[in-house]
């Protein structure tokens, strides 16, 4: 999973510190999805869990994540493999 993001560069130098970035997406994410037959998650119960429906999903939970940080999420690729993945990009 690759997630990008955009929002003001603060003191420190940074939109988000990556490990705090790392734990939202383990938290909301990896968490929920590792180890989970995925046909048995409530999102996908009525569509197929192809990557395209996952990164949606995954893109607006942590597009809802973030935004009270006033960080804006840019992107999210889901690999499937090294050579396959699905990216949902921001028009924001």
């Amino acid at each position: 999973l690759r997630v990008s993001v955009a929002g003001a560069i603060d003191a420190a130098g940074m939109i988000i510190h990556f490990a705090d970035l790392k734990k939202i997406v383990t938290n909301k994410i990896v968490s929920r999805y590792d180890q989970t037959f995925l046909n048995d998650l409530e999102e996908y119960a009525d569509m197929p869990a192809t990557a395209e429906n996952m990164v949606c999903h995954i893109f607006g939970v942590l597009e809802r994540s973030l935004a009270p940080m006033d960080i804006r999420l840019k992107a999210v690729t889901l690999f499937e493999t090294p050579t396959s993945w699905a990216t949902m990009i921001s028009d924001a």
